[in-house]
């Protein structure tokens, strides 16, 4: 009677010994994964098999060189869905990070499932694009001009190294490469005028220990090169070309004469007449002027009509009617001897 009031005292502790501790610990996590893309870090999971309904999860992150987890402020209750933002909570890019997931039950308090995930550095963890490369010719080289994806992580990219791929499209020739350090403008020197050359970039760092796939080509052309005598010869050309116009207008308008024309039929009708001194008078009349004889006039006869004033040197013409028909004749006004040649 004794052993079995012993027996029934014992039974409630070795209940709870075995079965309360079974349904206290809670299955872990399972499929942790951090992910980061351009510096923005999600970590996300599963819950364990066997999970009772209404578990939470809480998250904690630490430093390699921190000894207190802290927890992540966004993350102290979360259910559905089972991601946490840890964007803010990783601040510095070269520091590494540890992050915790504790699985936690209200209705059944007791042992906490921890599960730690490896450390975590934002600057060789992340995922990065590459940059975009933009080549244009400068003189008679190629400027390679690298720039980041999106703007606000220019500083990122500006801390990485890089290699360049130069190809050129003779295909006897093998790729060439370069090696470089920053956005910083890359100018391709020695290169064949008048050729395509294709450009292609990859993160090369072993620094960050990050390397990736070389990114798709970027082609353009070298200048080509012209010599000092195309541009003569071109110059001498457009001189010949400009002569020939002015020598085509100068015949056009007839500045120039290739061949002599024949008089007007006006001009071919005046006969030539010996040049002869003429002293007219005021009593000779038009026609006396016209029809000259080819004689001597008298040596005695003067002008009757010539001003005494000797310093009037100017000339009028003076009109004459004859008998109903038009004409004219000169008058000299002027001092002693003013001739009219015919």
């Amino acid at each position: 009677m004794t052993a079995l009031l012993w027996m029934l005292a014992l039974l409630p502790r070795v209940l709870l010994s075995h079965v309360l501790p079974a349904m206290i610990k809670l299955p872990s996590p399972v499929n942790i994964n951090l992910t980061s893309s351009h510096f923005k870090h999600e970590l996300r999971w599963e819950p364990g098999p066997g999970t009772p309904t209404g578990v939470y999860y809480q998250v904690a992150i630490k430093t390699d060189k921190g000894t207190i987890w802290v927890p992540v402020a966004s993350c102290q209750h979360v259910q559905s869905p089972l991601v946490c933002n840890l964007t803010e909570a990783f601040p510095v890019r070269d520091q590494v990070y540890f992050t915790s997931i504790s699985a936690l039950l209200d209705s059944q308090p007791g042992e906490v499932t921890v599960v730690i995930h490896p450390g975590f550095e934002p600057n060789k963890n992340t995922a990065l694009d590459l940059p975009l490369l933009t080549v244009t010719p400068c003189g008679q080289d190629l400027c390679v001009d690298p720039r980041p994806p999106v703007e606000h992580l220019r500083a990122s990219y500006d801390n990485l190294h890089y290699k360049l791929r130069i190809q050129s499209n003779n295909a006897n020739n093998a790729p060439s490469f370069m090696d470089t350090q920053s956005l910083e403008r890359v100018i391709l020197k020695d290169l064949a005028s008048g050729r395509q050359y294709c450009v292609s970039v990859r993160i090369f760092d072993v620094w960050a220990s990050r390397k990736s796939n070389y990114s798709q080509p970027v082609c353009a052309f070298t200048p080509a090169h012209y010599t000092a005598d195309s541009w003569i010869s071109a110059f001498l050309i457009l001189l010949v070309i400009c002569a020939l116009v002015v020598l085509a207008l100068m015949l056009y308008t007839g500045s120039i004469c290739l061949t002599q024309r024949p008089l007007p039929s006006v001009l071919r009708s005046i006969h030539h007449i010996e040049e002869r001194t003429v002293v007219p008078s005021c009593n000779s009349s038009l026609s006396s002027l016209l029809n000259l004889e080819p004689a001597a006039p008298p040596s005695g006869e003067k002008s009757s009509c010539h001003s005494s004033d000797e310093s009037d040197e100017e000339e009028s013409v003076t009109e004459m009617p004859r008998g109903g028909r038009g004409g004219g004749w000169y008058q000299p006004r002027g001092g002693g001897g003013r001739e009219i040649t015919f």
